[in-house]
């Protein structure tokens, strides 16, 4: 069944109002806008992605096909999202990951589209599609399914230069777990000159995250804490405990 294009619009701005919003401002102020120019950018490419599909009889089934199980994945992740949220009495952010989504968004806006970015985000759904509809390509080195898209595909390793890599960490029964550092080395030797590593980890793996990253300048080390009872935030002082590590390196070779 082919979705109205008002409810897939619905669902993307539903997505950006659970996982994004609630974090965006506290993480940092300049971030109020970018959910707009987000969501406005992936819902111009919706539009335009309609207007060629209605042409096409065969592109609209397939299409539908693929609509259809992307909705159904986006709403079962927002409807636990909000689960979450609902049990303790308000919309709470219970993860770390809404936090590193919002700052990789960030990170990732000067980046002119297409650019080619590589990335692991465990479970999430939501990030490589908004990735998508900035323009961007992307390659997914998780072991997912993914929906059909020309610029969505699985990363083949083939050594192309990437423009940006983006590993963050998944979530455990008993937290954030440390991202695999095969894997963050390898997206690493692989960044263009100037190109740009984004890494969220535990704070108690960072060390072990930073070590092997030779040829990268690292630019910035934020740490994301759990606040009581509340969301997850960046700690302006840098201190932490038992954080999430956010890094921000680049490449000079």
């Amino acid at each position: 069944m082919w979705h109205h294009p008002a409810t897939v619009k619905a669902r993307v701005r539903r997505w950006s109002g659970v996982v994004f919003r609630p974090v965006a401002v506290a993480f940092d102020p300049r971030l109020e806008g970018l959910e707009n120019r987000v969501v406005d950018r992936v819902l111009a490419r919706l539009d335009a992605l309609e207007r060629h599909v209605a042409t096409d009889a065969d592109t609209t089934a397939e299409m539908s096909i693929t609509q259809s199980r992307l909705l159904a994945r986006l709403e079962a992740r927002l409807a636990a999202l909000e689960a979450g949220g609902a049990a303790g009495g308000a919309a709470v952010v219970s993860s770390s990951h809404p936090v590193a989504v919002a700052w990789v968004l960030g990170a990732l806006a000067g980046l002119e589209a297409p650019g080619r970015i590589a990335l692991s985000a465990p479970g999430d759904p939501g990030l490589p599609l908004a990735l998508v509809g900035l323009g961007h390509e992307v390659l997914v080195a998780d072991d997912v399914a993914l929906p059909e898209h020309p610029r969505l595909r699985r990363d083949a390793a083939d050594g192309g230069a990437l423009d940006a890599a983006v590993v963050l960490c998944g979530e455990g029964p008993d937290g954030p777990r440390p991202v695999a550092l095969d894997l963050t080395t390898a997206l690493a030797r692989r960044l263009r000159a100037g190109g740009t590593l984004l890494v969220s980890t535990p704070q108690r793996a960072t060390n072990d995250v930073e070590a092997p990253l030779g040829g990268l300048r690292m630019v910035e080390r934020a740490v994301a804490v759990p606040t009581p009872g509340g969301p997850w935030e960046v700690a302006r002082d840098g201190s932490a405990g038992d954080g999430v590590a956010l890094l921000r390196a680049v490449a000079e070779r």
